[in-house]
């Protein structure tokens, strides 16, 4: 069973068992992409990864995306449903709303250097090693705020419900997508709709032991396991 992972991703096939194949998204602009221009709408990289799932999805696959990959992989599964391909059989969407509730905090992405760091460092997730090495940060900087203003300029449209369950992740603390909030998923599927809670602020699946662990669980209904 093949699961794809959409960025921010980490982890490896043996760590979420046997008959799993992990795919990891990487966009352009990051880790062996660096030197390629970062994308900056959700829905330029739907179009880019879309046509690439398409020749191996020869199975029906599992998406787990956090935050902005949460977005990447609901609406990959919508491109896919949309155009007659293999849609997926289990959506795993971590620390974000539900794409019909928009962010309520005011945009960053155009603001000056230091301002938008600031906003980075607020939100967390961005290591304080990186804005305090001006040549790393420069670096950077053009893919941050491509991914920021990919999901601040995010719109979404209305079209059918998927089929396929969602499963929700979501921090307690997290003021980004609240656990109460995460429950409006379920207008998203017809396929059922289930919130699992974790400790911790917007990036709890980076540092929360039990995350790796519940997306296990989650995957040994449909992986056979």
């Amino acid at each position: 069973m093949p699961a794809a992972a959409a960025p921010p991703s980490g982890g490896g096939a043996g760590a979420l068992g046997e008959g799993v194949e992990v795919c990891a998204v990487l966009p352009p602009g990051r880790e062996r992409r660096l030197d390629e221009q970062p994308l900056t709408a959700i829905g330029a990289m739907v179009d880019r990864l879309v046509p690439v799932l398409a020749r191996w999805l020869d199975r029906p696959p599992v998406f787990f995306g956090h935050s902005m990959g949460a977005l990447l992989a609901f609406e990959t599964a919508g491109a896919l449903a949309a155009r007659g391909k293999v849609p997926p059989r289990l959506l795993v969407l971590s620390g974000r709303r539900p794409p019909d509730r928009p962010d309520d905090q005011p945009p960053i992405h155009d603001l000056p250097t230091e301002e938008f760091v600031a906003g980075l460092l607020k939100l967390g997730g961005t290591p304080r090693e990186v804005v305090e090495h001006p040549e790393l940060l420069d670096l950077l900087l053009p893919v941050l705020r491509a991914d920021v203003r990919a999901v601040e300029t995010y719109h979404y449209r209305p079209r059918p419900p998927l089929a396929c369950p969602i499963v929700a992740f979501g921090g307690t603390d997290d003021e980004r997508a609240s656990v109460a909030e995460l429950a409006g998923w379920e207008r998203h599927t017809s396929g059922g709709c289930r919130v699992r809670a974790f400790s911790g602020g917007h990036f709890f699946a980076y540092e929360h032991p039990d995350v790796l662990p519940a997306l296990r669980d989650e995957l040994r209904p449909v992986s056979g396991r």
